[in-house]
């Protein structure tokens, strides 16, 4: 559903954010001004307006800190299995010639991408 957002460049995510904050924020104060102009024995709101906002920032940071987590833990399966990989390399290259037939079989099966033999 919303897989084109991981796929985004942050160059374009990060300015887009800011303008829909602040398009909201704008929005948001002219309904208040409107709304004030038409009721001036309103009572004042300021206090429920700061604690949604506080709610709504502190969302925000859970929502920034578990994606922040996620792309870590993805960062270091991907980092772990490079290592495998490379380990896997190393050890095949300490091979003679004569034992190189299972392992060369293995490799043969791994895609492309993943061997790269020195």
């Amino acid at each position: 559903m919303v897989d084109w957002l991981y796929e985004a460049d942050f160059a374009v995510l990060y300015p887009l954010t800011i303008v829909l904050i602040t398009g909201a924020a704008e929005v948001g104060a002219w309904i208040g001004w409107r709304s004030r102009s038409a009721v001036d024995d309103a009572p004042d709101i300021a206090t429920l307006t700061g604690a949604a906002l506080g709610l709504l920032a502190l969302l925000l940071a859970f929502s920034f800190s578990l994606g922040l987590s996620r792309y870590e833990a993805r960062r270091k399966w991907v980092l772990e299995e490079a290592n495998a990989i490379g380990s896997t390399a190393n050890l095949h290259s300490c091979y003679q010639s004569q034992n190189k037939g299972p392992s060369s079989a293995c490799y043969a099966a791994m895609p492309p991408c993943e061997v790269a033999l020195r």
